[in-house]
């Protein structure tokens, strides 16, 4: 797909490092792919990284996109409502979300 190639961490890099979606269609926010998104469903168990989402707007029920991601596993660009963030992959990894269909391709920016 063309918009695979504009984005660095493409479903086939975040597929290789074994993240993948529970039977459910639930699936940690660090295993969606660039330009793909979900609506949250639940927050990390620990208190104080679910009150730091809560702050920056990463709440249940809120719709997250993945605009981008930084190469050898760094922070994801995400939009949550209508904040922009980075995030740290560890902290998205905790984040559980329902993905919503396949990518959008407007979703992604270039990497840089």
């Amino acid at each position: 797909m063309e918009w695979a190639r504009t984005c660095v961490g493409t479903r086939r890099e975040v597929e290789g490092r074994g993240e993948t979606c529970h039977d459910a269609g639930v699936c940690p926010l660090s295993a969606l792919a660039c330009g793909a998104g979900g609506t949250v469903v639940q927050l990390p168990e620990n208190p104080r990284v679910a009150r730091r989402l809560s702050a920056l707007g990463i709440r249940p029920s809120i719709a997250c996109h993945v605009l981008g991601r930084t190469p050898l596993g760094g922070p994801i660009h995400l939009r949550a409502g209508s904040v922009h963030l980075m995030l740290r992959t560890c902290e998205a990894a905790g984040v559980l979300v329902v993905p919503d269909g396949t990518p959008d391709p407007d979703d992604v920016l270039p990497a840089l």
